[in-house]
């Protein structure tokens, strides 16, 4: 009777878990991440959303988990970023790594402007075998306030 309600209890555990399992969902880009015209990275699995991701002025963050180096990340950020109308923001140092070629060695840290005052910020970290991207925008008091006419 003990084996029978042994095998019994592991089946259900067994079921539960794999139910359980299907109907988390990941998470998705928030609407006001596509508005934006940010580029989303291929095959990254959105791991985390903002409390308020509906108006800039909340500010909006995103998590974002990917198996890519922080080189690949720069690169493409990068490029994809000024191609929506983003401009990158980079200190003097930050331009003398660049070409010294000391960048590559460094997470990913980036901020991009645009012209009506918003910022996206990017900070890339090693978690294992991962990169954990934060992603997060705002508009009026960030670095890129400055820009406004």
């Amino acid at each position: 009777m003990s084996r029978c309600f042994s095998l019994l209890s592991r089946s259900l555990c067994t079921g539960l878990l794999v139910l359980s399992a299907s109907v988390v969902a990941a998470e998705d880009y928030p609407a006001l991440y596509d508005s934006l015209l940010l580029p989303k990275y291929p095959g990254a699995q959105v791991v985390s959303v903002g409390r308020d991701n509906t108006q800039l002025s909340d500010g909006m963050s995103v998590t974002l988990k990917t198996a890519d180096d922080h080189i690949t990340l720069r690169r493409f950020f990068e490029i994809q970023m000024p191609a929506s109308g983003w401009t990158l923001q980079e200190t003097t140092a930050t331009t003398k790594m660049r070409a010294a070629g000391l960048l590559d060695k460094l997470p990913f840290m980036a901020v991009f402007c645009r012209s009506d005052g918003a910022a996206v910020q990017f900070f890339t970290s090693d978690q294992g075998q991962v990169r954990v991207v934060e992603i997060s925008a705002s508009i009026g008091s960030n670095s890129c306030s400055a820009t406004n006419p």
